[in-house]
């Protein structure tokens, strides 16, 4: 998807996107958008939690979002972290102590995030198709 030509502008700003993230992380190579493919969630559709093995950034680009159509849901990766958690005050904690974070989806926005991170999409409660368009960035090797 991410080689043929009407996608090109969409491309180009996920390596503009990119390129930000490895001056902000100090990364010392070059991004490689490795695929691209597309996401068409009817009514109950979700995806499972998962990760993107074999690369550096994934991310979702959001092409078309009725009103609960299903977030995007970060979890903690720390996974011992919720073998002995205190209970915590009634008020909302700070973000540092969020174990996860939901996304709402909406049309053209753009969501970057480590690829071993956990997450998933709820399902689709929406009579209408969501529609995006993810995405895993690789980092381009060099032969010494």
């Amino acid at each position: 998807m991410h080689e043929k030509p009407e996608y090109q502008r969409l491309v180009n700003a996920l390596y503009e996107a990119q390129n930000k993230i490895y001056i902000e992380e100090y990364l010392d190579s070059e991004p490689i958008l490795g695929n691209m493919w597309s996401n068409v969630n009817p009514k109950g559709g979700m995806n499972r939690t998962h990760i993107h093995p074999n690369s550096l950034w994934s991310g979702v680009y959001y092409v078309k979002t009725p009103k609960n159509c299903g977030n995007l849901k970060v979890e903690d990766p720390r996974s011992v972290a919720l073998m002995s958690r205190p209970r915590m005050k009634p008020e909302k904690p700070p973000t540092r102590l969020w174990r996860e974070t939901h996304f709402e989806p909406i049309a053209g926005r753009l969501i970057m995030f480590p690829s071993w991170l956990t997450h998933c999409v709820d399902p689709n409660e929406s009579d209408e198709l969501r529609i995006s368009i993810s995405f895993n960035f690789m980092q381009k090797c060099m032969i010494v």
